[in-house]
């Protein structure tokens, strides 16, 4: 598993406040409306999206209650453990196919309104290319007046540098976390398996204490798919549609070990 994130440092007060939220930290483009649209079909109060700057996090941590949640982008990050542990919150953490993740954002960069210059300078393509090579320079262009933009992102080189500050989120031991992923949860409608996203809302509903029927959870797993203001295409393995094979060559280059320690693939034949 990837081991590598960043570190940042503060003073932690050595007490517990007792909350009883829930964060659902998510990669950027990964699913963030998914998971918050279950959480609040489970009954969850939405405390709404924060970015990867650990003091808009640590703000807005201050507000949540029993049974709301937040859907911060945040890295795991020292401050960013030590803030949930003292706070007695749970965690579910997305992830995503990365090459997935990146033909999102290239789409989301290329909306007609407050289109960053980079998007209105590169065309797809070349947005692609930027965002696997320079990933971490890319959003924070695009992302320069958003609450959850920060300077660390200028600080990432390529696509798996930028996924290293998210995946310790599944080595943490002492947070009561689930791990979950984009794959698993959003069903048939978007190219993967009712059975699995069944059993996958079973599963956290069994995390969050909570007990539904069968029939409840069909009911939500059939109410998931689409419906946000950022939703491009919700199709696993939709990156087939735009890589073209200087993409994957790249891909392969900077983040072929990437794919392969998420599972995505089994080697660089694809």
């Amino acid at each position: 598993m990837i081991k590598k994130y960043f570190q940042v440092f503060i003073f932690i007060f050595p007490f517990q406040i007792q909350t009883d939220g829930v964060i659902c930290a998510t990669i950027p483009k990964s699913g963030t409306h998914l998971i918050a649209k279950l959480m609040e079909k489970l009954g969850f109060g939405y405390k709404g999206l924060v970015g990867p700057s650990p003091l808009s996090l640590d703000r807005k941590l201050g507000e949540l209650g029993k049974k709301n949640f937040l859907s911060p982008h945040a890295i795991a990050s020292k401050f960013n453990i030590d803030r949930i542990i003292r706070h007695n919150l749970k965690v579910i953490f997305l992830y995503r196919d990365p090459r997935d993740m990146v033909c999102s954002f290239a789409n989301y960069m290329k909306r007609p309104q407050g289109s960053p210059w980079k998007a209105r300078h590169l065309s797809f393509e070349q947005l692609i290319t930027d965002l696997i090579c320079n990933t971490g320079e890319s959003i924070y262009a695009t992302e320069k007046k958003c609450i959850w933009n920060d300077p660390l992102l200028k600080t990432i080189s390529n696509i798996t540098g930028f996924y290293q500050l998210y995946m310790g989120w599944q080595d943490q031991k002492n947070i009561d976390i689930y791990v979950t992923s984009f794959e698993k949860l959003i069903g048939k409608a978007g190219g993967g398996s009712n059975r699995v996203q069944f059993q996958e809302i079973k599963n956290i509903t069994m995390f969050l204490g909570l007990s539904l029927t069968p029939e409840e959870i069909q009911a939500i797993a059939c109410s998931l798919f689409g419906g946000s203001n950022t939703f491009f295409k919700g199709q696993v393995g939709a990156w087939k549609d735009y890589f073209n094979e200087e993409h994957k060559r790249i891909f392969k280059e900077i983040a072929g070990d990437l794919l392969i320690e998420l599972g995505y693939e089994s080697d660089y034949n694809w």
